[in-house]
């Protein structure tokens, strides 16, 4: 029942209360509570007629359902899921498996270690950073932070959890902590199935959750950086056109709503055959212009993102030694087990 029912049906009691009086000092009281009543029972029954006739329509399309439920059905039952927290309580409900982060715990500190495995282009540091919070969770970043301080801390994961965990000894020894008994607190042993889920919200969303995940302790700020999908993109000629944007694929320049642009460079990834075909213009600063065929739907994006994992996963559509997609319907929903 919608929250403002409890106030409209008590203002519908006031106003049969208010005639009732009325009617009571100019007639017989007997017809006025025939009255009252028979304007509750009127009130009553539009609002219920209103009520079972009321049809709930998802939020959220059905092949992120359909993504979620391999999940689910697939997967083991104490497997985890990474994911933006917009999408945590979707995932829960339709996975039946737990999640880092949702709209419920997108606390300050949560929040940049959810983005920042998606800003990054170190893909192992990636995989190993997301295996290492849904393992050792918010307690094992609190244990670092009594030892080194929270700057310190974040810099130490980043460099020990980028290399294999043989060669990290060597940064164990640099910060003192003896490897024989640190080693398995940054590189946990695990059975347990975790799986990274990535939707379309997230590239509206990317000036800002790429922002929180290059969030610098010393400075206080991030940095920003975007991608855009070029709507109803089609060549034509040696030129791009889409809504409001024209580019020349020749000159590497062109205008976007109005604004004039350059090209850095032009990647056209074949999405069935996984190849990638990249052109360099001479401009020194421009954004990068990602073409996906057959599909010919095109991305710009700064160089900045261009090297996040979001990116290579979500837009190139490219596996890695450390994700392997297990569900996708290009640049809309993708599922991928990390390694």
């Amino acid at each position: 029942m919608p929250v403002f029912y409890p106030i409209y049906l008590s203002g519908i009691a006031y106003i049969c209360w208010f005639l009732g009086n009325k009617i009571k000092e100019r007639s017989h009281i007997f017809f006025s509570y025939i009255f009252i009543a028979f304007l509750f029972l009127l009130a009553l029954f539009f609002n219920l007629k209103a009520d079972f006739s009321y049809k709930p329509y998802p939020k959220y399309p059905s092949f992120m359902a359909k993504g979620l439920s391999k999940i689910k059905h697939t997967a083991s039952k104490d497997a985890a899921i990474w994911c933006w927290w917009d999408i945590g309580y979707l995932s829960q409900y339709w996975s039946n498996r737990g999640t880092f982060i949702d709209g419920g715990s997108q606390t300050p500190q949560r929040t940049y270690f959810a983005a920042f495995p998606l800003t990054t282009g170190n893909e192992r540091l990636a995989a190993q950073w997301i295996t290492f919070f849904l393992v050792q969770g918010e307690s094992g970043f609190k244990k670092l932070t009594h030892k080194f301080g929270p700057e310190k801390a974040i810099n130490i994961l980043k460099t020990v959890l980028s290399v294999p965990k043989e060669q990290a000894k060597t940064y164990l020894e640099k910060y003192n902590l003896p490897p024989q008994s640190w080693l398995h607190f940054f590189f946990p042993k695990t059975n347990r199935e975790i799986y990274l889920v990535l939707d379309y919200s997230l590239i509206n969303k990317a000036y800002w959750w790429y922002y929180f995940g290059t969030w610098d302790m010393k400075t206080r700020k991030g940095h920003h950086a975007s991608i855009e999908k070029i709507p109803q993109a089609q060549f034509k000629g040696s030129f791009l056109i889409g809504k409001k944007c024209k580019i020349d694929l020749n000159k590497g320049i062109g205008k976007w709503q109005g604004h004039s642009f350059n090209l850095k460079a032009l990647v056209i990834i074949n999405l069935r055959k996984k190849i990638i075909q990249k052109r360099s213009y001479a401009h020194t600063h421009g954004f990068i212009l990602e073409i996906s065929q057959p599909t010919n739907e095109a991305f710009l994006l700064t160089e900045k993102f261009y090297h996040s994992l979001f990116n290579r996963l979500f837009a190139l559509n490219l596996p890695t030694p450390h994700f392997v997609n297990i569900y996708n319907t290009p640049h809309i929903f993708q599922v991928w087990k990390v390694r």
